[in-house]
C-alpha cells in the first residue's frame, strides 16, 4: 500500500521479499511476511497499542484464508509462520 509500510525504505521491510509474493494483486495491497519476528512484533503491538490505549475489547481479523495460505500458490499450502502468527495475536 503506497500510503503504508510497503517498500517503506525502498526494501520490502515488512512484506515478502519475492515479488511475485509481496502483493496481492487480487486486492491491491501488500502481504505482510509473517515469518519476520519484526512482522509479529509491529502487528502485535499495534494490536496491544489500540486495546491499552482505547481500551477497546476485541479485533476482526480479516481474510484469513488469505493469511493461512501462501500468497500466489495454486495447490494452497498452509503458511506455518502465518498459523504461528495467528496463534500468538489469539494468546495477546
Amino acid at each position: 500500500d503506497a500510503h503504508g509500510l510497503y517498500m517503506f525504505d525502498g526494501e520490502p521491510l515488512y512484506e515478502y521479499k519475492e515479488e511475485r509474493d509481496r502483493e496481492n494483486w487480487l486486492w491491491g495491497t501488500a502481504n505482510f511476511d509473517l515469518g519476520k519476528p519484526e512482522v509479529h512484533s509491529f502487528l502485535i503491538s499495534n494490536a496491544l497499542y489500540w486495546a491499552e490505549f482505547y481500551h477497546i475489547d476485541g479485533f476482526r481479523v480479516d481474510a484469513v484464508a488469505n493469511i493461512l495460505y501462501w500468497p500466489n500458490q495454486d495447490e494452497r499450502h498452509t503458511n506455518p509462520y502465518a498459523v504461528d502468527f495467528l496463534k500468538k495475536l489469539n494468546q495477546t
